[in-house]
């Protein structure tokens, strides 16, 4: 299906500079540190922490569980690394 000029114009506007709707956690709990923590080998990577995170975090154990999932396919995912990255890429779109 070919991407449709108009509707990603639409998409933009409906998406870029409001702010977000659901408010990032930010007292965070020793758990909260912790689950926010980045999986070793990847602390230098992260300059900071994605809003994304402080919004799960009104969820911990939705947090513990995106956790858990996404480091499965970060280490055994049969994706190649640049397959992998357009995937984000979509799924963030």
């Amino acid at each position: 299906m070919p991407l449709d000029p108009t509707r990603i114009k639409e998409r933009e506007a409906d998406i870029m500079g409001k702010p977000i709707r659901i408010k990032p956690v930010t007292d965070l709990t020793d758990e909260m540190r912790a689950l926010t923590k980045s999986p070793p080998g990847y602390e230098q990577k992260a300059a900071k922490q994605p809003v994304m995170y402080g919004v799960l975090l009104h969820n911990t154990e939705l947090l513990r569980r995106y956790n858990d999932i996404m480091g499965y396919f970060l280490g055994y995912g049969q994706l190649a690394l640049r397959v992998r990255e357009l995937a984000v890429l979509r799924v963030a779109w």
